[in-house]
C-alpha cells in the first residue's frame, strides 16, 4: 500500500509544479473520474490535464505545501494550500507578477496504483464571475464585485480594490 500513497502524493504535485505531463499520464487512469471540477473543465482526465497546463503557464512556480495527508483503504485525503506567481495569462487576465495562495482538501481514490477519482473542497479557483468570462457570458464584470472572487485571487485578479 505504501507506494500508492506516494504516488497519489507525489504525482499531482509534480504534474502541476513541474509540468511533468508523462507522470500524469502514468498515474492517472484513462477512466479517471473529478466529481468536483472547477467550472469550464471536463470531470475526466483531459479536464484534470488541460487544468493542470493552465496552471503551468500562468503560474509557472505553482505548488502546494502539504499540511497533512491520510490515507484510508483506496483513498489519499490531503489539506494543502497552492502557491504561485501569476507570470502568464490567466482567465483572459495579463500577469501581474502578483503572488495568489488558496488552500483546498482533496481526496484521491487510488486503485491499482492509478488515481481514478477526486472530490475537492476549498476556495475555488475559478470564481462565479471568472466563469462567466471564460464561458463568453459576460465582459461587463470586469468591475469585480466584492465576494465574487476569494480574498486570495481577488488581490491578484482586482489589486485596485482593498478589502482588507
Amino acid at each position: 500500500m505504501r507506494p500508492r500513497r506516494r504516488s497519489c502524493a507525489a504525482t499531482p504535485r509534480k504534474c502541476r509544479a513541474g509540468g511533468n505531463f508523462e507522470v500524469f499520464e502514468q498515474l492517472f487512469a484513462d477512466d479517471f473520474l473529478d466529481h468536483t471540477p472547477q467550472p469550464g473543465r471536463t470531470p475526466d482526465k483531459d479536464g484534470a490535464r488541460q487544468l493542470y497546463k493552465i496552471l503551468r503557464t500562468a503560474f509557472p512556480d505553482f505548488h502546494a505545501d502539504i499540511h497533512w495527508q491520510i490515507a484510508d483503504g483506496d483513498r489519499v485525503t490531503t489539506y494543502k494550500t497552492y502557491h504561485g506567481t501569476h507570470r502568464g495569462e490567466f482567465l483572459g487576465v495579463a500577469p501581474t507578477g502578483r503572488q495568489i495562495q488558496f488552500e483546498t482538501v482533496d481526496v484521491m481514490r487510488v486503485r491499482n496504483g492509478k488515481i481514478t477519482e477526486h472530490w475537492g473542497r476549498g476556495q475555488p479557483l475559478l470564481s462565479r464571475a471568472a466563469t462567466r468570462r471564460l464561458a463568453g457570458q459576460a465582459r461587463s464584470f470586469l468591475e469585480v464585485r466584492d465576494g465574487d472572487l476569494p480574498l486570495s485571487l481577488h488581490s491578484m485578479l482586482a489589486p485596485e480594490r482593498n478589502l482588507t
